[in-house]
């Protein structure tokens, strides 16, 4: 069992397992006794419709389930329209490759692991889509003698990804549980190059340390200075900006000079909030995401100056 704390979630996974190998039983019972056309087949209908089929066909083993994740992660991307660079990319889907995504979750979940979707890891945290991580990733570039700063540990999933892309990854948990647990999970997996400090990293972070990529996975009204300022020049920062409630973005910041920065966004997302200092406001008054131009780990276009 892994370390991290388990609550009402863990128990609802343990439901939908049972439902699964129910429906799983039935269905191959019914296949094999009274074989039927594939639309006589039980359906189920509403918005996790297609959650539950992926879930219920998808491959028997890990490993298997892992290429069938990159695939959709490389479908989503191809299907976005937007312009990647493929030695980029490639490096990205290789290091999810190598993840075992189903070792950072509880026991319970593990059989929901692979699936597009996020999971609860306790404490009102999650770990973030497969797709989502492997944005995170690709929009701060990869590094292999740099040093990424990786703001909220969680389970160390995404933590792990980078450390494939990244000489030395710094990660920072605010939540003492989920830090200790990350921390001895990874150095069971043997991820040497990761080190993880329990704190707020806007006010852990010092002056004098200085990052190639900084990857925020919570969402705030805009952000910190203090880790904007921890950027090198040429450096990427990735994070989510909006209210509490209502549209936010995933905004990309890189680093062109001592005072100037060039942004733009993701697209759309929807993150849990970052805690401490930092912590979101319930509103987000200046607006500014909606003029934020559009940008998938390719070259931002507009120049603006940022010192939120």
């Amino acid at each position: 069992m892994e370390e991290h704390s388990r609550g009402a979630q863990t128990q609802g996974d343990r439901g939908l397992r049972e439902a699964i190998e129910t429906y799983r039983q039935l269905r191959d019972e019914l296949s094999r006794d009274h074989p039927l056309p594939a639309d006589a087949m039980p359906v189920i209908v509403g918005p996790l419709s297609e959650l539950f089929e992926l879930l219920v066909e998808q491959p028997a083993g890990f490993f298997a389930r892992r290429e069938a994740m990159v695939r959709r992660i490389r479908q989503a991307w191809r299907e976005s329209g937007a312009i990647l660079d493929p030695e980029r990319s490639e490096a990205v889907l290789d290091a999810i490759s190598r993840v075992p995504r189903e070792l950072f979750v509880s026991e319970e979940a593990r059989e929901l692991a692979y699936l597009p979707t996020p999971l609860s890891i306790g404490h009102e945290q999650t770990i973030s889509s497969p797709l989502v991580v492997a944005t995170l990733a690709l929009a701060a570039g990869s590094n292999k003698n740099g040093c990424v700063l990786d703001v909220g540990t969680g389970c160390g999933y995404q933590a792990a990804v980078l450390s494939l892309l990244y000489n030395r990854v710094v990660s920072v948990e605010i939540i003492p549980e989920l830090a200790s647990a990350a921390a001895a999970r990874l150095r069971r997996l043997g991820y040497t190059n990761i080190e993880v400090f329990e704190g707020d990293a806007v006010t852990a972070i010092t002056d004098a340390q200085r990052f190639d990529a900084v990857v925020i996975a919570a969402g705030s009204s805009g952000i910190p200075l203090t880790l904007l300022q921890s950027l090198k020049i040429g450096g990427r920062l990735v994070a989510p900006v909006g209210p509490e409630t209502g549209d936010e973005q995933l905004v990309c910041i890189s680093r062109t000079s001592e005072r100037e920065f060039v942004r733009g966004s993701l697209g759309p997302a929807r993150f849990v909030s970052l805690q401490g200092v930092a912590a979101r406001a319930s509103r987000h008054e200046n607006g500014s995401m909606t003029r934020l131009p559009y940008c998938f780990g390719a070259p931002i276009l507009t120049t603006q100056s940022d010192t939120e």
